[in-house]
């Protein structure tokens, strides 16, 4: 028997499929399916079970199908022992222009059959146009992990400003604030402008959310905001709502 599942894995329970083929990875929400399908394929004492992966690079860092990809990685680069797992990856390689086409062919081994160059030659040159269609262009074209499912600032262009001033340098200089409240949900921010004398401004961001609900937050948006906080990239207020009080002592 040969038949689509569920896409949910609260109704998987009882499978025992000897096959399964699980499609682009990178949309599912957690781990569900995958333990589902693994556990059910350990029922069958005298067949091992085959599962096949197969997925479109994603950019969410916490998702199953990082965890698969880091996996993967590891057991190509023989650091971790697993004779049992197959890993095929089809990517350009690091240090690699996404823009030249000469490395197009490594992410598209079918080039020429299932998908032609002039497509790829036109996606490229709006990728080069529109930033936000470029880590869309990464994703599907060139199997690159980015950071975001969309990018509306060219990165490129971010590196090539000059290094900002130091807060130290910045102490009693001319600077408007702005300032997005929450409550529960979202993130409330602030963020400095220090405009310089050759028309140009230095930018600082604060980010701040409550502690007590802060591994739901990073559940529901699937990015580590409690690592986030270790690492002094956030900021963490006491209770289950922003404490207003400890931002109004931050500003002062």
């Amino acid at each position: 028997v040969f038949r689509p599942l569920a896409a949910e894995s609260n109704k998987m329970d009882g499978l025992r499929p000897i096959a399964a083929l699980v499609d682009e990875l990178h949309e599912h929400p957690n781990d569900g399916i995958v333990s589902k399908l693994r556990s059910g394929m350990g029922k069958f004492i005298e067949h091992a079970g085959l599962l096949f992966m197969i997925t479109t690079a994603g950019y969410n860092r916490q998702s199953v199908c990082w965890q698969q990809h880091d996996y993967s990685i590891r057991v190509l680069e023989r650091l971790v022992d697993d004779d049992a797992t197959f890993v095929y990856i089809s990517t350009i390689d690091p240090g690699d222009d996404w823009r030249d086409e000469a490395c197009w062919p490594k992410a598209n081994p079918n080039l020429g059959f299932s998908i032609g160059i002039e497509t790829l030659r036109q996606d490229c040159e709006q990728a080069k146009a529109i930033p936000g269609q470029q880590n869309t262009f990464k994703r599907m074209r060139l199997n690159i992990w980015t950071e975001q499912a969309d990018r509306w600032l060219d990165l490129a262009l971010w590196d090539e400003q000059p290094p900002r001033r130091t807060p130290a340098e910045l102490e009693g200089a001319a600077c408007w604030v702005g300032i997005d409240l929450s409550t529960k949900v979202d993130i409330t921010a602030l963020v400095f402008l220090f405009p310089d004398s050759d028309g140009g401004y230095d930018l600082f961001s604060v980010f701040f959310v409550p502690e007590e609900n802060m591994q739901k937050r990073a559940d529901r948006d699937r990015v580590p905001y409690p690592l986030w906080a270790e690492q002094g990239f956030i900021e963490a207020t006491q209770g289950n709502v922003v404490d207003y009080e400890y931002i109004r002592a931050y500003l002062n």
